[in-house]
Protein backbone atom coordinates (compact mmCIF):
# COMPACT_ATOMS: atom_id res chain seq x y z
CA UNK A 1 0.00 0.00 0.00
CA UNK A 2 1.22 3.54 -0.69
CA UNK A 3 -0.25 6.24 0.79
CA UNK A 4 -0.93 9.13 -1.47
CA UNK A 5 0.09 13.40 -1.53
CA UNK A 6 -0.13 15.81 -3.83
CA UNK A 7 3.63 15.00 -5.56
CA UNK A 8 1.79 11.00 -6.20
CA UNK A 9 -1.46 12.49 -7.59
CA UNK A 10 1.03 14.30 -10.01
CA UNK A 11 3.23 11.51 -10.80
CA UNK A 12 -0.20 9.97 -11.28
CA UNK A 13 -1.57 12.53 -13.99
CA UNK A 14 2.10 11.86 -15.41
CA UNK A 15 1.56 8.66 -15.91
CA UNK A 16 -1.75 8.53 -17.40
CA UNK A 17 -0.43 11.09 -19.68
CA UNK A 18 2.64 9.87 -20.71
CA UNK A 19 0.72 6.27 -21.66
CA UNK A 20 -1.76 7.41 -24.19
CA UNK A 21 -4.78 5.74 -22.38
CA UNK A 22 -7.89 7.76 -20.65
CA UNK A 23 -8.52 7.67 -16.93
CA UNK A 24 -11.01 4.94 -17.25
CA UNK A 25 -8.77 2.65 -20.10
CA UNK A 26 -5.83 3.82 -17.24
CA UNK A 27 -7.97 2.48 -13.89
CA UNK A 28 -8.99 -0.97 -15.55
CA UNK A 29 -4.93 -1.73 -16.76
CA UNK A 30 -3.78 -1.33 -13.06
CA UNK A 31 -7.06 -3.09 -11.45
CA UNK A 32 -8.74 -0.38 -10.38
CA UNK A 33 -12.61 1.12 -11.03
CA UNK A 34 -13.10 4.04 -12.93
CA UNK A 35 -14.99 5.35 -9.78
CA UNK A 36 -12.05 4.17 -7.25
CA UNK A 37 -9.24 5.73 -9.47
CA UNK A 38 -11.26 8.80 -9.29
CA UNK A 39 -11.08 8.60 -6.01
CA UNK A 40 -7.75 8.46 -5.31
CA UNK A 41 -7.43 11.50 -7.77
CA UNK A 42 -9.62 13.87 -6.13
CA UNK A 43 -8.16 12.60 -3.00
CA UNK A 44 -11.16 11.38 -1.28
CA UNK A 45 -8.64 8.13 -1.23
CA UNK A 46 -5.67 8.76 0.41
CA UNK A 47 -3.45 5.15 -0.53
CA UNK A 48 -3.11 2.91 -3.89
CA UNK A 49 -3.76 -0.68 -2.47
CA UNK A 50 -0.61 -3.11 -3.16
CA UNK A 51 -2.62 -4.93 -5.73
CA UNK A 52 -3.02 -1.14 -8.06
CA UNK A 53 0.69 -1.06 -7.40
CA UNK A 54 1.34 -4.32 -8.85
CA UNK A 55 -0.69 -3.40 -11.59
CA UNK A 56 1.30 -0.56 -12.46
CA UNK A 57 3.98 -2.17 -11.97
CA UNK A 58 2.99 -5.53 -14.25
CA UNK A 59 0.64 -4.21 -17.04
CA UNK A 60 2.03 -0.42 -17.29
CA UNK A 61 6.11 -1.18 -16.41
CA UNK A 62 5.81 2.26 -13.91
CA UNK A 63 8.63 2.05 -11.75
CA UNK A 64 7.00 2.43 -8.27
CA UNK A 65 10.06 3.84 -6.66
CA UNK A 66 9.56 6.29 -9.03
CA UNK A 67 6.12 6.83 -8.30
CA UNK A 68 6.40 6.89 -4.16
CA UNK A 69 9.75 8.97 -4.14
CA UNK A 70 10.40 10.56 -7.61
CA UNK A 71 13.59 9.17 -7.81
CA UNK A 72 14.81 7.09 -11.00
CA UNK A 73 13.02 6.08 -14.46
CA UNK A 74 9.16 6.52 -14.89
CA UNK A 75 9.36 3.05 -16.39
CA UNK A 76 10.89 -0.17 -15.57
CA UNK A 77 11.47 -0.62 -19.39
CA UNK A 78 13.31 1.70 -21.94
CA UNK A 79 11.07 0.61 -24.54
CA UNK A 80 8.09 2.37 -22.36
CA UNK A 81 9.34 5.71 -23.95
CA UNK A 82 7.73 6.05 -26.98
CA UNK A 83 5.05 7.57 -28.36
CA UNK A 84 1.45 7.02 -26.47
CA UNK A 85 0.16 4.91 -29.54
CA UNK A 86 3.44 2.08 -29.50
CA UNK A 87 2.60 2.29 -25.54
CA UNK A 88 -1.06 1.02 -26.00
CA UNK A 89 0.52 -1.38 -28.32
CA UNK A 90 2.98 -2.45 -25.73
CA UNK A 91 0.46 -2.45 -22.49
CA UNK A 92 -2.09 -4.57 -25.01
CA UNK A 93 0.56 -6.79 -26.49
CA UNK A 94 1.50 -8.55 -22.83
CA UNK A 95 -2.56 -9.54 -22.49
CA UNK A 96 -1.83 -11.29 -25.95
CA UNK A 97 -1.20 -15.38 -25.86
CA UNK A 98 2.46 -16.42 -26.59
CA UNK A 99 1.15 -17.33 -30.11
CA UNK A 100 -0.07 -14.11 -30.78
CA UNK A 101 2.73 -12.63 -29.45
CA UNK A 102 4.87 -14.60 -31.75
CA UNK A 103 2.55 -13.89 -35.02
CA UNK A 104 2.66 -9.90 -33.96
CA UNK A 105 6.47 -10.08 -33.29
CA UNK A 106 7.02 -11.54 -36.92
CA UNK A 107 4.35 -8.82 -38.57
CA UNK A 108 6.87 -6.07 -36.80
CA UNK A 109 9.76 -7.50 -38.20
CA UNK A 110 8.44 -7.63 -41.86
CA UNK A 111 7.03 -4.07 -41.30
CA UNK A 112 10.46 -3.18 -40.11
CA UNK A 113 12.14 -4.77 -42.97
CA UNK A 114 9.76 -3.24 -45.91
CA UNK A 115 10.76 -0.02 -43.80
CA UNK A 116 14.76 -0.17 -44.38
CA UNK A 117 14.11 -1.34 -47.97
CA UNK A 118 12.07 2.09 -48.62
CA UNK A 119 15.19 3.82 -46.53
CA UNK A 120 17.67 2.55 -48.88
CA UNK A 121 16.06 3.06 -51.78
CA UNK A 122 15.76 6.72 -51.08
CA UNK A 123 19.41 7.19 -49.97
CA UNK A 124 20.30 4.95 -53.38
Amino acid sequence: MLFTNAEIINRLASLIHNSGLNSKQFAYEIGLTESGFSAIMHRRVNKLSSGALRGLESALSVNVKWLAKGRGKMYIEPVLDASPKAKIVLINYRKFTSQEQESLTLIMQDVQTMQNRGTNEKDN
